[in-house]
């Protein structure tokens, strides 16, 4: 995986403010879809989720997800549509975290692997 910025030019130096919020280059939809079936067994078997009504224009895309039998207590995530490997970032040996984009969960920005305790939370008042 090769080194990406997502916060465009640094502030003063090398002081970057939200690394991985900004813009992402060459998304789609199919790569967002795909990433939040992963997302979704990540927060457990317990949830459902579908596509958003539209394409947020920074190359993340919404769904809504909720616990099953709680379809009006649906909360919204913002997914990157790049490749799964690019997003989905588990705190494992040899990734980065400063290389992954955020995708946010009710409006907060997060990683993947903060962003499924943050789900989680949401949905069923827990986390890891």
């Amino acid at each position: 995986m090769t080194n990406k910025s997502f916060v465009g030019e640094p502030i003063g130096g090398f002081i970057f403010v939200n690394p991985g919020t900004g813009p992402i280059e060459k998304a789609d939809f199919l790569n967002a879809t795909k990433n939040m079936e992963y997302f979704a067994r990540d927060v457990g078997d317990d949830v459902n989720w579908t596509r958003g009504l539209h394409d947020l224009g920074d190359g993340r895309f919404q769904f809504s997800m909720w616990r099953k039998g709680f379809e009006n207590d649906a909360i919204l995530i913002e997914m990157p549509g790049l490749p799964l490997e690019e997003v989905r970032y588990m705190k494992t040996e040899g990734q980065n975290i400063w290389n992954f984009p955020r995708l946010y969960v009710e409006g907060s920005s997060w990683v993947w692997h903060y962003a499924i305790g943050t789900a989680k939370d949401k949905l069923f008042g827990e986390s890891e």
